[in-house]
């Protein structure tokens, strides 16, 4: 129990940024790992069987350069790339396939983990909670998951792999092109890295709010017949309205800090031929490359970067993504109270509250040494002003949460040792 109330709050205080956001993602992928790593091999395998097309136009412009093309030398060229697209596609579909069985088998599994486990975990855990923050965890962040486990995973390692392999490629050409290819990623990198540092400290605000707007709304939306009924719409619709200022505030706020250097950061890294077309042609005058070697730049330096955008696309969501993550494994990992099988023998009903000390989860001490009994037949008062622990005294005694200290008894039976669903009845 100790090392679940520890994972729960270092999951549940901890700032979210990329790296967070990925090791809380990361776990979901333990429950399907042959299928995840399937995928990634074949997202891998796609990602280098795409490069065959560029190969052979390289190939076939060089023999037209040379003079040595031939129609039948064109023609199996053309077969080989139309041979390289179809692999290709066939791999990536594969890849997406079997990420796709994997994810929604795993969505299957924490759907069900947590349904089991929500009968299991103190009542306090749920009502200490927004019935629209337990709806929204359930239906929309543990869905949200699909789109790290069936898109991040391939994704990821396709762009990885393509992005590796093709500068490697390009310094196996020429070394020096390779490098004027590159300043502009030198150039965009470090700016992307200052944007994602300002924005990061909006996120996690701005993460909350927007859960917080979430669950508001759904609660809102539920209760719209009884709202409506007592004619309460505009004092209950306030806090919902907040919430959804608050909201907004915090997402101009991180779009202010944060989108200003990703556009500087897209428009660059998009832009090789800012690099590649004047040096390439000032090393072309000078006899320093091949006419064939500028032509090959021309084609496919000029694309190389567009997998390493849609890596850092990915990596983005990552953190947003996370705090779904968080969420779910606050219910996935919840610890469970133990309850007997067999019903207990009870001794008549008197109830008896006995040196009985509580906190709330990362809270002060709300009861401490409380003791007294209630008979069968008798009206029993509990008086204190508001907070003194009236009400958590009550949950206590049926069950909500387990006492700190002490024990509570019904005829004569600690109520730990009691079935829930005799506790209940």
């Amino acid at each position: 129990m100790a090392s679940t109330t520890e994972s729960l709050r270092e999951t549940g205080t901890e700032d979210i940024n990329i790296w967070t956001g990925f090791r809380l993602l990361l776990p979901f992928a333990k429950y399907v790992q042959v299928g995840f790593a399937t995928a990634a091999v074949l997202a891998g395998l796609s990602s280098l069987t795409l490069l065959g097309p560029f190969w052979l136009i390289y190939l076939a412009v060089d023999d037209i350069v040379t003079g040595e093309a031939t129609r039948g030398a064109m023609y199996r060229y053309a077969a080989f790339a139309v041979g390289f697209i179809v692999l290709q596609y066939s791999q990536a579909a594969a890849a997406e396939w079997t990420s796709h069985r994997g994810a929604f088998a795993t969505l299957e599994q924490i759907r069900l983990r947590i349904g089991r486990r929500l009968g299991q975990i103190p009542l306090g855990f749920v009502t200490n909670r927004r019935s629209g923050e337990i709806q929204r965890t359930l239906s929309d962040d543990i869905e949200r998951l699909e789109l790290f486990l069936a898109h991040a995973v391939p994704d990821v390692v396709s762009a990885f792999t393509a992005i590796v392999f093709t500068v490697t490629w390009l310094f196996i050409v020429d070394w020096r092109m390779a490098l004027c290819s590159l300043i502009v990623v030198a150039i965009s990198l470090p700016i992307m890295a200052l944007g994602a540092g300002r924005g990061s400290g909006k996120l996690g605000e701005y993460s909350r709010s927007m859960a917080r707007m979430n669950a508001l709304i759904v609660e809102f939306v539920r209760a719209m017949p009884v709202v409506r009924t007592f004619n309460g719409t505009g004092r209950v619709f306030g806090e919902t309205k907040t919430a959804i200022e608050h909201a907004a505030e915090y997402e101009s706020e991180w779009g202010r800090e944060f989108l200003p250097m990703f556009t500087v950061f897209y428009v660059l890294v998009t832009s090789p031929i800012l690099t590649i077309l004047p040096l390439g042609l000032l090393f072309w005058h000078f006899e320093m490359v091949s006419t064939s070697t500028l032509l090959f730049f021309f084609i496919v330096g000029l694309g190389f970067t567009l997998p390493l955008v849609r890596l850092l696309n990915l990596m983005t969501q990552l953190a947003y993504l996370g705090l779904g993550a968080r969420l779910v494994r606050q219910l996935d990992e919840a610890t469970v109270l133990p309850e007997p099988v067999e019903r207990a023998d009870l001794a008549g009903g008197r109830v008896e509250v006995s040196e009985v000390s509580f906190a709330y989860p990362e809270s002060p001490r709300v009861l401490d040494d409380v003791s007294f009994t209630a008979d069968p037949g008798t009206v029993t008062a509990i008086a204190g002003p508001s907070g003194a622990g009236k009400s958590t005294l009550a949950r206590l005694i049926v069950r909500f949460w387990d006492v700190d200290g002490g024990a509570i008894r019904i005829g004569g039976v600690d109520v730990r040792e009691m079935p829930m669903a005799q506790l209940m009845g």
